[in-house]
């Protein structure tokens, strides 16, 4: 699989953290199993968000097993296909928008009217309950 190379400006308006623009499969260390998979995903995203109603991708396991390299790479892989897809944590989404004040309503507007991906990170380190619970009923 090649490399995605996309303009700074589309990688920061996605929330792509800077150390993940340069990686590719080439310099994955992890799961050859999760790379397969995720690969697969990519590749067959059009047909399986059209025919599953948008269905998603989980990626779990211990720490440091590459889980936001994997994800960090479908949403670049899905933007050089002009897709809309945005990254963040659940922490700085609890942050940034629940801890403002924000409704759920406004929440579900942050991403904009059309939006075919986001990858949430760190769903384990959020440490606020209710920040997770208000934004899984987001989900």
């Amino acid at each position: 699989m090649r490399k995605v190379t996309l303009q700074a400006e589309t990688l920061v308006e996605a929330g792509v953290p800077r150390k993940f623009w340069p990686l590719c499969p080439d310099t994955y260390f992890g799961s050859e199993t999760a790379l397969k998979q995720t690969i697969q995903y990519i590749r067959r995203f059009d047909r399986v968000v059209k025919e599953a109603s948008g269905l998603g991708l989980v990626l779990h396991g211990d720490p440091h097993t590459c889980k936001t390299f994997l994800g960090t790479h479908v949403v670049k892989c899905l933007l050089a296909r002009g897709k809309n897809c945005y990254y963040a944590s659940l922490h700085d989404l609890g942050l940034q928008y629940l801890g403002k004040g924000k409704t759920e309503h406004q929440l579900r507007d942050l991403f904009g009217s059309h939006v075919d991906l986001v990858f949430i990170d760190d769903v384990e380190q959020t440490p606020h309950k209710s920040e997770a619970n208000a934004l899984y009923r987001v989900l």
